[in-house]
């Protein structure tokens, strides 16, 4: 059976291609065929193009592998029609792959229409603007069209493989890469992925057409994204559009990520009642579906922003009214579980600023917390209490005395002043004779007298020199 199986879709895959390639008795398994379109389509093949290729579509199958450096489509009246392949970008069975860095690529051919996705992805993985690492690429990237994961018209397959796309959504030359469109996955229970990552870039989303011929109803399908990796603050102007009614599933946040709200006349969703009439007090002013987030990861943050023509901000409580509208537009359905790792914010963004592709992200109103529910872990905006202030009285500090330092002093020297002398008056000098006094005699006290006897010294005898006795004869 499984063979069977594969076998079918084989051969769907190849009447889908059968007029895109030239098929003689040996073909080629990767290449350009005649009508402009890429293919790979056995296990062993590849294409590889580093440059620019403007091609009108590309389709790795049963695990052939793609790469572009820049992917471009033709004039919309040169795309292939619906019946010739799936989407625009193609990757069925066997793991195959398609990486695209950047590139120019539009598939509506008429507004909010597409004759099919811009990419589809079942049993393989294409990677947009992103690689395998999770690397945004940062080249020129407008992609215009939804992007779909989904066995829907597909022939059984029993072995199941994973069905991915990526998307990075960076900057280049200063300007955000743009993606306008759906992400749909209708294999969320087995396995199906759509991954985000922003790292500048602008998502708007709303539906492009081209997925029913899928049995998928654009207007009313939900995009979910598994993964939604954002920038590491709010500054980060990486932002999405919610232009379309639909709601947004994420299965899991990191990072930051801005949402936009517009009720603008010429850019907001306007179908409920005109823009005129759109003040902000009714909750159904703001028609974009929720945005609503499963789990996130720790230091995580959503930030929602609400502009229009005619919003009433006229009062405290206007702005109050409006801001908890727009809260009510974000869930955290973890927080019913205990997890407390996701924070949000609403404001009112600066008005006038209405482009499609460049909103508001400052706010010359108010911004405020979204609190989350207990119950449904739905966004409300609660107005904080006022903190009584109390006065701070400053402990005293001690006075460290300062003592001067000392200064040399240098001493002066009067400049002397000429001395006159003075010679004094002579006074006469009287002679002064003394009074005679008698002269006692003194006579002294008679002294022993002591004898001295010298000390004895001794006696050396003195033995004459012998003299010599001369004979007489």
């Amino acid at each position: 059976m499984r063979a069977r199986n594969k076998f079918l879709l084989s051969a769907v895959m190849m009447t889908l291609l059968s007029s895109t390639m030239a098929m003689p008795s040996s073909w080629a398994a990767a290449g350009l065929n005649s009508e402009g379109r890429v293919f790979a389509t056995t296990a062993d093949s590849k294409f590889e193009s580093t440059g620019n290729a403007t091609v009108n579509g590309v389709v790795a199958s049963n695990g052939g592998q793609v790469t572009i450096g820049s992917l471009d489509t033709p004039n919309a009246d040169k795309l292939p029609k619906r019946y010739r392949q799936p989407a625009f970008i193609t990757g069925m069975l066997d793991n195959s792959s398609i990486q695209v860095d950047g590139g120019v690529m539009d598939v509506t051919t008429a507004p909010w229409t597409s004759p099919y996705p811009l990419a589809f992805a079942y049993n393989s993985k294409i990677n947009i603007g992103v690689d395998d690492e999770g690397t945004v690429k940062h080249k020129v990237l407008n992609m215009q069209g939804d992007v779909l994961v989904s066995d829907k018209t597909m022939p059984p397959y029993q072995q199941q493989q994973p069905s991915v796309i990526n998307i990075g959504l960076g900057r280049a030359h200063n300007s955000p890469n743009q993606f306008s469109g759906k992400a749909v996955n209708t294999l969320e229970d087995k396995g199906g992925e759509i991954n985000m990552t922003f790292d500048g870039g602008m998502w708007s989303h709303d539906n492009m057409g081209g997925l029913e011929p899928f049995m998928i109803d654009g207007k009313e399908a939900r995009s979910s994204i598994n993964t939604l990796t954002g920038t590491r603050t709010r500054e980060g102007f990486s932002r999405i559009s919610q232009d379309s009614r639909s709601d947004i599933h994420v299965n899991k946040l990191d990072g930051h990520i801005n949402v936009i709200y517009d009720m603008s006349a010429s850019t907001g969703l306007n179908f409920g009642k005109p823009a005129s009439q759109k003040t902000g007090l009714d909750a159904a002013d703001i028609e974009g579906g929720n945005f609503i987030v499963k789990s996130a990861a720790a230091g995580s943050g959503v930030h929602g922003y609400v502009t229009g023509d005619n919003l009433d901000t006229s009062s405290e409580s206007n702005v109050n009214k409006i801001l908890d509208n727009l809260a009510h537009k974000f869930y955290y359905e973890n927080y019913v579980k205990g997890e407390r790792n996701l924070s949000g914010t609403v404001s009112i963004a600066s008005k006038g600023i209405v482009s499609s592709y460049k909103k508001a992200l400052t706010t010359d109103k108010k911004e405020g917390d979204i609190t989350w529910k207990d119950g449904n872990g739905q966004g409300s905006y609660v107005v904080p209490e006022p903190k009584p202030v109390t006065p701070v009285t400053p402990d005293p500090k001690p006075v460290t005395p300062v003592t001067p330092e000392p200064k040399p002093v240098t001493p002066v020297t009067p400049a002397p002043k000429p001395v006159t002398p003075v010679t004094p008056a002579p006074k006469p000098v009287t002679p002064v004779t003394p009074n005679p006094k008698p002269v006692t005699p003194v006579t002294p006290d008679p002294k022993p007298v002591t004898p001295v006897t010298p000390d004895p010294k001794p006696v050396t005898p003195v033995t004459p020199a012998p003299k010599p006795v001369t004979p007489v004869t």
